[in-house]
């Protein structure tokens, strides 16, 4: 094959000038529109929450220093009329303020001293071993006649035998 002539080249360099300056315009007018209609938004919003300027016989409004100011402290005003649900890194409860009692019943305790993986407790009807989870309680030892459980960190012991510590 022989070389393109000079002038062929030259048609190809163009048209490639001409497809990437056209790519560039495309992503100019995306990137101005894309801002524009940011900005509008952020004007929606904005006017939404700042106050409406004082007319002739209304109460006189106190003019913030900065812009900034006034869309901030209504921000925060705003902020607490809104209606949110429970923190959840609270434990208080929103009722009473005491903090909710788990109802665990041990009712029964198969203990097995020379096989522990076959030792089983029945908490709330349910069967759990070593290491299960009920109700997000974690059961960490089984004993003839108690069980061990933990949550959050806490151990308590629940018995087999009502009264028995």
């Amino acid at each position: 094959m022989s070389p393109a002539p000079p002038q062929e080249k030259q048609k190809k360099q163009l048209v490639m000038a001409g497809v990437l300056l056209s790519v560039l315009a495309l992503l100019v007018i995306y990137n101005v529109r894309r801002a524009a209609s940011r900005a509008r938004r952020q004007s929606e919003v904005i006017s939404s929450v700042i106050p409406a300027v004082p007319t002739e016989g209304s109460v006189p409004v106190e003019t913030p220093s900065t812009p900034g100011e006034v869309t901030l402290s209504v921000l925060k005003e705003k902020a607490k009329e809104l209606k949110w649900g429970r923190d959840p890194f609270f434990l208080e409860m929103a009722m009473g303020g005491d903090l909710p009692t788990l109802q665990l019943s041990l009712s029964g305790i198969i203990f097995d001293e020379v096989h522990p993986e076959a030792t089983y407790a029945i908490i709330n009807e349910e069967v759990v071993r070593i290491g299960d989870n009920i109700r997000g309680i974690k059961v960490i030892d089984i004993q003839p006649d108690y069980v061990i459980l933990k949550k959050f960190n806490q151990e308590f012991t629940l018995y087999l035998y009502e009264g028995t510590e």
